[in-house]
């Protein structure tokens, strides 16, 4: 990620350290799939070039053949640079065929990465999920424990320091006094 954002002059991200000491480092899954996808497209280009490369090579030998082959005047000289050109030509074909298998090799590892990729993306959309019902299935549970005396009134038992359990009505002196906020 770091060498990608170095390549387009973007500021390098390696996350972030909180005030309260928490660090906030970049999610892998949200980089990886893109990453991959970057790299397999200049893997290929690489490969590509150097394969246009060598073609060029081999074009700029066939044309000094071809022009050998027109200037020949003997029937051995004419079939030596036959056969050169027949060589040169497979040769070509042959790089040709190498470029389609890269793209091809490309599209494949493009098409592994989607896929990997709308996994990965399924997998946060359930462990999200999973992680509300969660959280709704512990505010269900607080909820039952308070159902059974949901709408009565409260009750505080002043001899054990405010404990619910046992339910009498607190204590509150009759006499003048006494104010209650």
């Amino acid at each position: 990620m770091a060498s990608i954002l170095n390549t387009y002059r973007q500021p390098n991200w390696q996350g972030m350290l909180a005030y309260g000491g928490t660090a906030y480092v970049p999610a892998a899954g949200n980089y990886q799939f893109a990453t991959a996808n970057f790299n397999t497209a200049k893997t290929a280009q690489q490969t590509i070039q150097s394969l246009t490369t060598q073609r060029q090579n081999l074009q700029t030998q066939r044309d000094s053949a071809l022009q050998s082959l027109q200037s020949a005047t003997t029937q051995s000289d004419v079939q030596k640079w036959t056969a050169v050109l027949q060589t040169l030509n497979s040769s070509i074909s042959h790089i040709d065929a190498q470029i389609q298998q890269v793209n091809q090799q490309v599209n494949l590892q493009q098409a592994q990465i989607s896929a990997g990729q709308a996994v990965y993306q399924a997998s946060q959309r359930e462990q999200l999920g999973a992680s509300m019902l969660n959280g709704v299935e512990r505010d269900l549970g607080s909820f039952s424990r308070v159902t059974g005396i949901y709408g009565q009134p409260v009750h505080w038992n002043n001899t054990n320091g405010g404990a619910a359990n046992n339910i009498t009505p607190m204590n509150i002196p009759s006499g003048g006094g006494v104010m209650i906020q």
